[in-house]
């Protein structure tokens, strides 16, 4: 049986030098529907003119640029740490310590122990054991290890693999799990004048204070935003999209090279902790400014943290590194009454900024 010819002609070769792009009105690939979206400016070169020059800028009535001789004098100095030379658990202990994990087992005990009241008419309920501080630092050990070694269940952990039952049980481990808790509400609710997060007080406190006395910061340091990942019910918790911690608890950070040094809570629905709606008053040291201001709670926690650094460490002189979001002139001005000069980016919509310097902005003129 004889393979069947095809009728069809075949198309002549072309050569690729000689292959002509056809016109955008007769291209196939251009529909009527893509011909009628697409924006009559795309791909347009936009007409622009050389920069003007600096005699037309004082053409039109702008000032030169002031001489400016800086009020503080800023002289850099390396961060120091109090752990140096001791080992990971003596350091650990700086941060997190016996006074934190006897506070854990006496709400771990209590909490517990109103529970179970419950949990007995169950027949099969697992007895149950007060935990002392030995069993909450090897349950810290252990959520230390796993996060080092990321396994989908807590069984795995128990395995030969990981063998964790040298230093806990897998049923003692479930057990504290199921029970840990860091201040137990029945016996100590909150407080008039806690925060959101009065439920982890006062180990929170107690951290945070570590935090600052064990490290010596620099003369250099950043203010900025972070997350901590949580996905439960919460009034409290904010959304960031395309942020790599999209939901969670907020934090105002006071970094050192990426030491935590201080931080303040944020709240979705109060806003920074200790600072008012309605924002805070502060105080300006610069001739002809008033001598009082009132910042917004995104300006005004960045004066909370410098505050708190100024007075661990008033003879000291810093610098913080600013983004656009915490950055304006009253800020600037407030820091300088603190012994604070900050450096960062701004918006020329800022409040405060002079008419001559957002001239100067919409000019391209740089400021050298």
């Amino acid at each position: 049986m004889t393979p069947r010819k095809s009728q069809r002609a075949r198309k002549p070769v072309t050569i690729w030098e000689e292959i002509k792009a056809p016109p955008p009105a007769s291209d196939p690939k251009i529909t009527k529907t893509t011909a009628r979206n697409r924006p009559e400016t795309a791909l347009r070169p936009i007409a622009t003119g050389p920069l003007p020059a600096a005699s037309e800028l004082d053409e039109n009535h702008l000032p030169n640029l002031p001489t400016y001789e800086p009020p503080l004098k800023l002289r850099y100095k390396p961060s120091e740490s109090s752990s140096t030379g001791l080992s990971e658990l003596q350091t650990f202990k700086k941060l997190f310590p016996q006074a934190v994990v006897d506070i854990i087992v006496d709400a771990t005990n209590s909490y517990a122990e109103n529970a179970r009241e419950i949990a007995e008419e169950f027949p099969f309920a697992r007895p149950w054991k007060p935990v002392n501080s030995t069993d909450i630092w090897r349950y810290i050990g252990c959520l230390l290890y796993m996060g080092e070694h990321i396994e989908k269940k807590h069984e795995e952990y128990w395995q030969k693999s990981h063998c964790l039952n040298k230093s806990l049980s897998l049923e003692r481990f479930q057990q504290i799990h199921r029970y840990l808790t860091l201040r137990d509400r029945s016996i100590h609710p909150q407080r008039i004048g806690e925060s959101f997060a009065w439920p982890v007080e006062p180990i929170v406190s107690i951290i945070r204070r570590n935090c600052s006395a064990n490290w010596t910061p620099s003369s250099h340091l950043a203010i900025d935003e972070a997350m901590i990942p949580y996905q439960g019910r919460s009034n409290h918790t904010v959304k960031l999209k395309n942020k790599p911690i999209s939901e969670g608890y907020k934090v105002w950070v006071l970094g050192d090279h990426g030491y935590v040094y201080n931080w303040l809570w944020h709240s979705r629905e109060n806003g920074p902790e200790g600072i008012p709606k309605g924002g805070l008053v502060v105080q300006q040291k610069v001739p002809k400014r008033p001598s009082s201001v009132c910042l917004a709670p995104t300006f005004a926690l960045v004066i909370r943290l410098a505050e708190h650094l100024h007075q661990q460490h008033p003879e000291r002189v810093f610098c913080l590194f600013l983004d656009n979001l915490f950055l304006n002139i009253n800020v600037a001005h407030a820091l300088l009454a603190l012994n604070v000069c900050c450096m960062g980016t701004t918006r020329k919509n800022a409040s405060g900024f002079p008419n001559w310097l957002i001239k100067l902005k919409e000019h391209n003129r740089g400021l050298v």
